[in-house]
Parts: structure tokens; C-alpha cells; sequence
């Protein structure tokens, strides 16, 4: 077991890897674009999912969001870092921080299920960018329980609230840990438009595939391909929508934070 700074990353990289080959195996053998699984949304296709998201999604993020917290300055609130002194993975700061932000979670998801423009992505990426992936990761998963609860989620099965809200919560948690590793690390003044242009592909790819996999992994191909239109008018929103996010993050950052946040690797 190898332990950095006194965080141990071992467990995590061996459960993403052998979830990895896990959830591959899962799916020669169960082969979820036929009708093995049974008809969209079977009990059968959400323990598939499951699979997926708790399999390969939550190690992963897990796996980031551990060595985000192993470095003490980024534990510390954004612009209060004191160099020697010790901060918590969560202090009363950071917990004020989930508990606003995953009101902000549930309450912008109305507005996706009247207008079907994804505003959730603006707070998810502001999450991720500003707060960094920890707050991220809890925010998100409470504030897609509240949404839940309050009926802003109709099109989640109730088998399927746990996969949705730790699915969603590690896609910005990987996206938000990258992010930090290429512009936080190399501290305030860094140019980001650089990065900008690598973010937003890697976004597209994390949020997007995970997106995709929660569709396939939920129907037949036939259903899959039924959902083509509704990604073909939403989707383009939820690009614009974190790109707004990260932005606004970029810049609440750099207001606030006022001393060098480069950390030695």
C-alpha cells in the first residue's frame, strides 16, 4: 500500500483498475445494447449501471479528490491560507459551502425540467473550479438527493437516484480535480486560456461519456437511439452552461485569492 503524504492513494487506483476490468466483463457478458437485459430501465439495466458508476466512475473520482486533499493549501478556503498551518478536509467553512451549493444544485434542476436547458451544469462547473472537486463530489450528490425528493427528477427511476447523484457528482469531480492539477498547481498569474482550450474537450469527454453510458447502459439500442433528439437540443446547452460556469469560477478565484497558490508537486 503506498501512502503519499499521508493519504493513501494505493486502495483507490487498485479499485479503479479492477473495476475497470469488472464492469468490462460485466458487459461481454450481459451485452446491454440486446435484450438480455430486458426493456429500458429494467431492474436488470439499473444494477448494470450501478455497476458502471460504482465499478469504474466512483473510484476514479475518489482516486483525484484524495490527492486534491493531500495538499494543504487547497484544503484551505480559496484566499486564506496561512503556510505551516494545518487544515481539514472539512471545516465548518466547507460544509457552509455544501449545504448553499446543493441548495443552488436543487433548485436550478427545476429549471431544467421546465425549459430543458441545462443550468445545473453552470453550478456544477462553478462547483468544481472554484470550490475544487471535495465540495464538489458532496454537493452535488445532496443536492441530487434534495432534487429528488422535491420532485425535480421525474425522469430518475427510484432504483436509479443513487446512480444518478454519484454518477453526476463524479464526473464534476474529475473534471474539477483536472482542472486544479493543470492551473491551480502552477499558482495565481498562470494564463489559463491555454487550458481552456484542453478543459473543454476534456469536459466533453467526461461529462459527455457519462452521459452516453448512463443512456446505454439503461436501454436497448433501439431506446438508445430514441434518445438522439433530446441530446441533440439539450446537450448543446449543457456545453454552454459549464463554460459559463468554469469561467465565472476562473474569476471569482482570482478576485479572492490574492497570494501565490502554487504548491510543490
Amino acid at each position: 500500500m503506498v501512502q503519499i503524504r499521508g493519504t493513501l492513494l494505493a486502495p483507490f487506483f487498485f479499485w479503479a483498475v479492477g473495476g475497470v476490468i469488472a464492469f468490462l466483463a460485466i458487459t461481454a457478458a450481459v451485452n446491454p445494447a440486446g435484450p438480455y437485459l430486458g426493456v429500458a430501465q429494467s431492474p436488470q439495466r439499473i444494477a448494470y449501471w450501478h455497476s458502471y458508476v460504482f465499478l469504474v466512475e466512483l473510484p476514479i473520482a475518489l482516486l483525484l479528490v484524495m490527492a486534491f486533499l493531500r495538499r494543504e493549501e487547497w484544503r484551505a478556503p480559496p484566499g486564506r491560507y496561512v503556510p505551516g498551518r494545518k487544515y481539514p478536509a472539512l471545516s465548518t467553512w466547507h460544509l457552509t459551502a455544501i449545504a448553499i451549493m446543493a441548495a443552488f444544485y436543487a433548485g436550478t434542476g427545476f429549471i431544467v425540467g421546465i425549459t430543458n436547458i441545462d443550468i445545473v451544469a453552470l453550478v456544477t462547473a462553478l462547483l468544481a473550479i472554484y470550490f475544487g472537486p471535495a465540495v464538489a463530489f458532496l454537493s452535488i450528490i445532496v443536492g441530487a438527493l434534495i432534487r429528488f425528493a422535491l420532485g425535480g427528477l421525474p425522469f430518475v427511476a427510484p432504483a436509479g437516484i443513487l446512480a444518478f447523484a454519484v454518477s453526476d457528482a463524479c464526473r464534476w469531480a474529475i473534471i474539477g480535480s483536472v482542472y486544479w492539477f493543470l492551473v491551480r498547481a502552477r499558482g495565481r498569474g498562470v494564463t489559463t486560456a491555454g487550458y481552456w482550450l484542453l478543459m473543454i474537450p476534456v469536459a466533453l469527454l467526461v461529462h459527455g461519456g457519462s452521459i452516453i453510458m448512463s443512456f446505454w447502459s439503461q436501454g436497448p439500442f433501439e431506446w438508445v437511439v430514441g434518445q438522439v433528439s433530446f441530446m441533440a437540443f439539450w446537450y448543446p446547452t449543457s456545453i454552454i452552461s459549464y463554460v459559463i460556469g468554469m469561467a465565472a469560477a476562473e474569476g471569482l478565484h482570482r478576485t479572492t485569492v490574492r497570494r501565490p497558490t502554487a504548491v510543490k508537486a
